[in-house]
């Protein structure tokens, strides 16, 4: 199949002509926007898409440059459920290339692989991918523009078990506690997933499309997703994804931290005394979301105070033995200390 036969389908349409039983395999091909720009690299992701699903064997392929709608309510309904793509689909590979207009020799895939996995969108992709080997097509920037695409299609791609992903980036142990959660090697219970997930994003890089872009990114890699609100800050969505999924009490341990910085994110866990959420047991709720970065708070019991009630600290006020003797020798000091301090001077 050419990309000049190749045409954009909707599944519902395609549900409609072939039947709900017959399921349509896919291959999802998972890029950064930084590194494919120009209309030429989207032909490029379009060629590299349709040579994986060929090599899978699947009859279609899935690129959020052209399947997440042509109009912005569609693009904005469409791209919170990119991570439903990821786990439908029947296998994820990844494009990667140099920067563009740049002839780098040499650059190493690896250093690639970085620059694609420091992008907010792109670590749910690896992480929810189906198969533990990862097929990596690499455009090689330093050749010219007539053969980059022609060693892409005919070299195979490069595999790399989802495990060593963690190397490529600085936060190393942090990415492995999330693959391992995912591997099935070491389940983290549903409080370190979203600790551990908002700190991992949280290091990470985007493009702002919206101001909770963070939180709506972690909420693909959770149960429970509400809608995306364009007025809600970044804070304000994560309340509600908190409160939506059962995270044991996040957003009630949270703000019990103290950062060290008063001016640190929402999403620091840093706390003055190191101390860390598990280690924290809130006895009040939180019921509702309020305006400008606040929550409202239930079961937080309040008590006045009566400064009339409380007696008078006893103070000795009476001039005894001993404050008589430091008073006259006070008095016979000073002079001498002030006369040995001028003649020092002088």
């Amino acid at each position: 199949m050419k990309i000049k036969d190749m045409k954009i389908i909707n599944v519902q349409q395609w549900r409609k002509e072939h039947g709900t039983d017959l399921h349509l395999n896919y291959v999802m091909v998972s890029y950064t926007g930084k590194q494919f720009v120009t209309a030429n690299d989207k032909h490029a992701l379009h060629e590299i898409g349709l040579c994986a699903a060929d090599a899978a064997g699947v009859q279609a392929y899935w690129l959020s440059c052209s399947c997440l709608g042509h109009t912005d309510s569609e693009q904005e309904e469409n791209v919170w459920r990119i991570s439903d793509v990821i786990r439908g689909a029947f296998k994820v590979v990844i494009a990667v290339a140099g920067p563009v207009g740049v002839k780098q020799v040499g650059q190493l895939p690896d250093e690639l692989l970085h620059e694609w996995g420091e992008r907010v969108w792109t670590l749910p992709e690896l992480l929810l991918s189906p198969e533990r080997d990862v097929e990596i097509y690499t455009l090689n920037r330093s050749l010219d523009s007539a053969r980059q695409l022609e060693q892409c299609l005919n070299t195979p791609p490069n595999q790399v078990n989802r495990r060593n992903f963690a190397r490529f980036w600085k936060d190393e142990s942090i990415v492995g506690q999330l693959l391992d959660h995912y591997e099935g090697s070491v389940i983290l219970s549903p409080l370190e997933l979203v600790a551990t997930a908002l700190k991992c994003l949280g290091r990470r890089h985007t493009t702002q499309y919206l101001p909770g872009d963070l939180s709506y990114s972690l909420m693909g890699l959770l149960r429970q997703r509400p809608n995306a609100r364009k007025d809600d800050s970044g804070f304000q969505a994560f309340a509600r994804l908190s409160l939506a999924n059962d995270s044991n009490m996040l957003l009630e341990r949270l703000i019990c931290l103290l950062p060290p910085d008063p001016y640190a994110p929402w999403f620091s866990f840093e706390d003055h005394w190191d101390a860390s959420l598990w280690e924290v047991y809130p006895r009040t709720q939180i019921c509702g979301i309020g305006d400008n970065d606040t929550i409202i708070l239930d079961g937080a019991r309040a008590a006045t105070i009566r400064w009339k009630s409380f007696k008078k600290v006893i103070l000795r006020k009476n001039l005894t033995v001993i404050r008589r003797i430091a008073v006259f020798a006070l008095t016979i000091v000073s002079p001498v200390s002030i006369f040995a301090i001028f003649a020092i001077v002088v």
